[in-house]
C-alpha cells in the first residue's frame, strides 16, 4: 500500500508572546515527514533547531513570524 503525505491539524500553545518568550508549534493527524519553516520576508527557510522536523516545535522569535509545516 502507497500512502500519500496527508496534511494534519496546527496548535500553537500561545499566539501572542513577549520577547525572550517561547511558544510551541504542533502538528497532529499528518502522514508523511515534516520540517518546520520560517518566513524571512522573501523566502521560507527551514528551521534547524532541536525539535524542526518533529510534530512539536519550541520557537522563540524575537519578531513577528510566519511558521509553516
Amino acid at each position: 500500500m502507497n500512502l500519500c503525505s496527508m496534511a494534519g491539524t496546527l496548535g500553537i500553545s500561545n499566539d501572542t508572546i513577549c520577547s525572550g518568550d517561547s511558544t510551541t508549534l504542533s502538528i497532529a493527524s499528518f502522514n508523511g515527514t515534516l520540517q518546520w519553516q520560517s518566513f524571512n520576508g522573501t523566502n521560507w527557510i527551514d528551521e534547524t533547531g532541536p525539535g524542526a522536523t518533529t510534530p512539536d516545535y519550541v520557537v522563540y522569535p524575537t519578531q513577528n513570524t510566519k511558521f509553516r509545516v
